[in-house]
């Protein structure tokens, strides 16, 4: 995937091949990649490394910059996942239907 700023003459190649679905982190400064298996955090610049939530995406999963990332809506169980950390904040365990 490649990404264009307004101020850039060459995009930046963002390393999201696998990803379903994108999202802006909180502050602008990389991509949440949705796949199958995981969330993958990929910065633009600066040295922060790559960072992937394991959370099974099986599900539609939601974000919204500033919020939890959830996970397993649809499901019996959706989590909330702390985007900076990458754990689990908690699951909404005891429904009985999507």
């Amino acid at each position: 995937m490649k990404v264009w700023t307004a101020f850039d003459k060459e995009p930046k190649a963002v390393p999201l091949t696998d990803a379903r679905t994108l999202a802006w982190s909180p502050d602008g400064s990389g991509l949440f990649g949705l796949a199958a298996v995981a969330v993958r955090w990929q910065p633009f610049a600066g040295k922060q490394p790559a960072r992937d939530i394991d959370a099974a995406a099986d599900f539609v999963v939601q974000y919204t910059p500033g919020r939890p990332l959830i996970t397993g809506l649809g499901g019996t169980a959706p989590q909330l996942w702390d985007v900076t950390t990458g754990k689990l904040i908690g699951a909404l365990e005891g429904h009985t239907g999507a």
